[in-house]
């Protein structure tokens, strides 16, 4: 029965960590978006709708991985003009019900404490590597974190030839976070 006990322990000791399933709590947490319009006009959005599956744990980065899906019709920047444009197939394509898809594979810690994400922005149809810079805050079973991105949308065809040059829509849309989350 020792035998069995120690056997046991050892397997228990020997086992990999496993990532920790996260639940965003979606009172809590947003995730926005910010771009130019002519004459460098700066407007702010947030996509009021998204799913998130998160399997996180410092001590675990390459047991950690991240999906998160957006419902593009809920993008909303308190502009009825700009949101009826943004939906439209030529920008975000809203009534297509295709989401677009973030999927973290990598995960890496940075010198200054915070992380990075690395994965796929699928995003109509079109696949590009995105590179999440986070800080990350963790207290008992919560954790906040909070980072942005730069994307092209020209590299997910958003905006067709009409708008491809930027002259009218600026190029670079920041995307940034803040995901509230409990285990």
């Amino acid at each position: 029965m020792k035998t069995i006990a120690i056997a046991a322990l050892a397997l228990t000791l020997a086992a990999p960590a496993m990532a920790a399933d996260w639940t965003v709590d979606k009172d809590k947490s947003h995730l926005t978006f910010a771009g130019t319009q002519t004459g460098g006009k700066t407007f702010e959005g947030e996509f009021e709708r998204f799913d998130a599956t998160i399997r996180f744990d410092p001590g675990d980065l390459a047991g950690s991985s991240a999906r998160v899906e957006v419902d593009l019709s809920s993008g909303n920047t308190h502009d009825k003009q700009r949101d009826a444009m943004m939906a439209m197939p030529v920008w975000l394509d809203a009534k297509s019900g295709e989401p677009a898809v973030f999927e973290a594979t990598r995960f890496s810690r940075q010198a200054d404490g915070s992380y990075v994400a690395d994965g796929t922005l699928t995003l109509k149809g079109k696949s590009q590597p995105v590179s999440l810079p986070f800080t990350l805050d963790i207290e008992g079973d919560t954790a906040h974190a909070t980072g942005s991105t730069v994307l092209n949308r020209g590299a997910f065809g958003l905006g067709g030839t009409e708008y491809a040059d930027g002259k009218y829509v600026g190029l670079e849309v920041t995307v940034s976070i803040d995901i509230t989350a409990t285990r």
